[in-house]
């Protein structure tokens, strides 16, 4: 009898599930709302749906495609988006919201350790995801039962784990590299679609691959020098380590190493940048919208991380190359402890006063004297599975005596910058990071073989503590919010006889202490698939005195709001726009372009008020080619306030009363970036052109009409292709900038016995355009022990003679007579270097 009584509630059990099979929904999308879905099947069906409208979203959007489906298919699309169970009783279908739970953990490289920035998180059923943080944390809410989950990151194989949740989970993941060993095979060296699916316009990420790719002097591979090749980045002159970031000047960029400011990024007057790539993880660059835990710059915010070092075992690397040579060393100390020493030397004068004995370039000195060095050390330290510290540290140093700018004077500088950093997993949805962090940058002008021989010192130290909160709300919701409190001793010059034959007095300039806070708010929404946006606040304030005085010269405070939103037309295209307002607190006095190690930073005041901007971008992005070609059209406007520029005659040096020398305005800042990308398959390009103004109006100069900035480049062209080839990797880069403005003299006059220069229009001059074209090859060889790699390469391969400086100069004979040289740094230039890896 049980044996019939089973058969006959199997046979019903089937009539059911076949009547359900045999029900279809023709759907055809006249709304994207789920009350209109239920009401289209309740009238195309003799089904009734019940359901709790207070646990249920029934008006919120849910995206499905026109077509005729099965009932049980199209309620279980339904189930998969909106996150709801369905069980049919007789004529009625029950919907009950089904539970979240929540996966977080750390993504990791299984054979160094290193954690993993951007990383991608992929649930398939309802199709979200997330990427991991700066410090390689992810949390991501989805939904109860058998669930399939991706875990990926370029250049690595990917992991799919099914689980069953019901419960919340920690999952740490480690990502095996992924080693391609079919030739012309080149791995993408960006997520595929991230152009079209982040929020933020104007945000790039440099690649390891293309920075090994870019051709620079002397074949080093240069972080700053990259960043030149996208779009709306500039050179502040030919093969300058400054750059100028959308009309912006050097002193607007933001450059942060491991959190830490960095005041001066250029070695040897801007040949090279500070930052070794040896011990290069990853570089963000934020041109438009800047998130509101940025603040303190106007044009950019340039984001370095150095690698945390290997934890499974002692890895050694390093190069030889013409102008400087690189070792690196990482490795475990203990189980939960690792450490990374990279330093790198350079002797690039050795090479220069060679060059000019080849006379390959009229203007280099046989008497150069210029070398630098570089050392990166970072301290990891594993304390549980929450709960990870970090010591990172840098300093570099300069040596730079270079007869045609100033055959009397040399100069030497460096930096310092240490950041102390606590990373603490408080819950399965909030990560804390704590740092304590220091930089100094000091320089020092030396005047010898005169009778006024000295030494002109100056310093710059910053203090900062800052936390920085994650919290995941859902998987449609996040919010980044914290707190910084910074302290900053600025002396800003002081000379010292060198002995005691000279005739130069003692002289301090009175220091300046500056106090700075901020405190911001960014929250990060979706909407379904098609719209996400950014709604941040950053409050800033700063305080300065000179040291000498008790009383405070000036307090500032100021509310800067940003906003950003994205739009997908669909999965190859996205518009994008954002607003951000931002105010600068320090200021670079500099009447130069190139920024020279001796320019000085000084606080708002009483006299200096902070500087602002409001800038407004928008952005077309599409990909085409499966997503294997990226293109992308953006536009941007630039409102700023308070920009300050020199009077004519202007004296900076060791003057106490700079104020008086220097007036404020207006700017404005405007243009177009055009990008089209191919990141896949062995040939790869990048072609980008950009046209902007960049245009100052200030009264009591150029007599209170508008003039160009001298960063007002309208035009310029990157054009790059690399190309794999078995173990040989080719790369040719062209690039063109229109030459910048400059202000010329039109005569001079004599007054009480002084020369003083006449001048006419305020940078009215046009310079003449900069444009090279630069060549690599690349051979890399995989050994039982070791990888070698062997770059031979030419630098400025047509000899173009581009204008590094243009020096006016009176004569040495006779003071009333002046005349101006643009000055180059070489014509064509090999580069060779070597490489290995143990």
């Amino acid at each position: 009898m049980k044996r019939v009584l089973l058969v006959l509630c199997v046979v019903l059990l089937q009539n059911v599930v076949s009547a359900q099979e045999n029900v279809r929904v023709l759907f055809e999308k006249k709304t994207n709302r789920l009350i209109d879905l239920l009401n289209e099947v309740e009238r195309q069906t003799d089904y009734r749906f019940t359901y709790d409208a207070s646990a249920i979203s029934i008006h919120s959007r849910i995206n499905i495609d026109n077509g005729n489906y099965q009932l049980s298919e199209l309620l279980q699309i339904v189930s998969n988006l909106k996150g709801v169970k369905y069980k049919f009783i007789k004529k009625s279908i029950a919907l009950q919201a089904m539970k979240y739970y929540t996966i977080s953990g750390l993504l990791t490289d299984a054979k160094t350790g290193e954690t993993l920035i951007g990383a991608n998180v992929f649930e398939f059923s309802k199709q979200v995801g997330i990427t991991s943080n700066a410090y390689g944390f992810y949390s991501l809410m989805i939904l109860e039962g058998t669930r399939k989950i991706e875990f990926s990151f370029i250049g690595y194989k990917s992991q799919v784990l099914d689980l069953s949740l019901s419960r919340n989970e920690r999952f740490d993941i480690k990502l095996e590299p992924l080693v391609v060993e079919m030739e012309d095979v080149v791995v993408s060296a960006t997520v595929r679609n991230a152009n079209i699916s982040q929020i933020p316009v104007g945000k790039e990420t440099l690649s390891s691959d293309f920075l090994n790719s870019v051709v620079t002097l002397g074949g080093e591979a240069d972080v700053i020098k990259s960043l030149q090749h996208f779009s709306g980045v500039k050179a502040v002159a030919d093969g300058s380590a400054q750059m100028s970031v959308r009309g912006g000047s050097y002193d607007q960029n933001l450059i942060l190493l491991d959190e830490a400011p960095v005041y001066n990024p250029s070695h040897a007057l801007g040949f090279f940048s500070v930052f070794n790539s040896d011990a290069f993880k990853s570089t963000d660059i934020y041109k438009a919208y800047i998130p509101s835990k940025y603040g303190g710059r106007l044009s950019s915010v340039v984001d370095i991380r150095t690698k945390d070092g290997n934890n499974e075992k002692i890895a050694v690397s390093g190069s030889v190359g013409l102008l400087a040579s690189r070792l690196m060393i990482d490795g475990p100390i203990s189980k939960n402890t690792n450490f990374l020493i990279a330093g790198r030397y350079s002797y690039a004068g050795h090479l220069l006063n060679g060059v000019e004995a080849l006379n390959l370039s009229q203007d280099l000195s046989k008497n150069s004297d210029v070398s630098f060095y570089d050392i990166n050390l970072k301290l990891s330290h594993k304390i549980n599975s929450n709960n990870r510290i970090y010591l990172s540290a840098y300093t570099g140093r300069d040596n730079f005596y270079y007869a045609n700018i100033d055959e009397n004077s040399a100069m030497d500088w460096g930096n310092l910058t240490s950041t102390l950093r606590w990373n603490s997993i408080l819950s399965d949805k909030l990560f804390v990071n704590t740092s304590l962090i220091y930089s100094k940058y000091d320089y020092s002008y030396i005047l010898k073989d005169d009778s006024r021989s000295f030494d002109w010192t100056a310093s710059f130290n910053d203090i900062n503590l800052k936390c920085d909160f994650d919290y995941i709300i859902s998987d449609s919701y996040n919010m980044q919010f914290g707190a910084e409190l910074s302290t900053s001793d600025i002396m800003p010059g002081k000379i010292s006889p060198r002995n005691i034959n000279s005739n130069a007095r003692e002289i301090t300039l009175k220091s300046h202490k500056a106090y700075l806070s901020g405190f911001y708010c960014d929250n990060n929404f979706s909407f379904g698939d098609a719209f996400s946006f950014n709604l941040g606040m950053r409050y800033s304030g700063l305080s300065s005195r000179k040291t000498d005085s008790k009383v405070y010269d000036k307090a500032y405070s100021n509310i800067e709001p940003r906003f950003s939103f994205r739009y997908m037309v669909d999965e190859s295209m996205s518009i994008k726009a954002s607003y951000t307002k931002t105010f600068q607190y320090l200021h670079l006095m500099s009447n130069s372009a190139l920024g020279f190690p001796t320019d000085i930073w000084l606080p708002s005041n009483e006299y200096i008020k902070p500087q602002s901007s409001d800038q407004y971008s928008i952005g077309i992005y599409k990909n085409i080619k499966d997503n294997t070609i990226e293109t992308s059209v953006e536009l941007y406007y630039k409102d700023m306030n308070n920009v300050i520029d020199f009077i004519d005659n202007s004296n900076i040096f060791l003057n106490e009363n700079i104020h008086e020398q220097i007036l404020a305005g207006r700017g404005r800042a405007y243009g177009i970036d055009f990008s089209v990308k191919k990141l896949l398959g062995s040939t790869r390009f990048m072609a980008n052109y950009s046209y902007s103004r960049t245009l100052k109006t200030i009264d009591g100069i150029n007599g209170g009409r508008e003039y160009s900035m001298v960063y007002d480049k309208p035009h310029a062209v990157n054009l790059s292709v690399m190309h794999r080839h078995g173990a040989w990797d080719f790369s040719a880069s062209w690039t063109y900038t229109s030459g910048g403005a400059a202000t010329l003299p039109a005569g001079q006059f004599v007054y009480k016995g002084m020369t003083f220069l006449n001048y006419t229009e305020r940078n009215g001059y046009r310079l003449p355009a900069n444009h090279r074209l630069d060549l690599m090859a690349t051979y890399t060889k995989k050994h039982k022990y070791y990888e070698s790699q062997w770059k031979i390469g030419v630098y400025n391969a047509y000899a173009r003679h581009n204008m590094f400086a243009l020096m006016v100069k009176s004569d040495d004979y006779n003071v009333n007579t002046m005349s101006a040289k643009m000055m180059y740094i070489t014509s064509i230039m090999p580069t060779i270097s070597y490489s290995f890896k143990f």
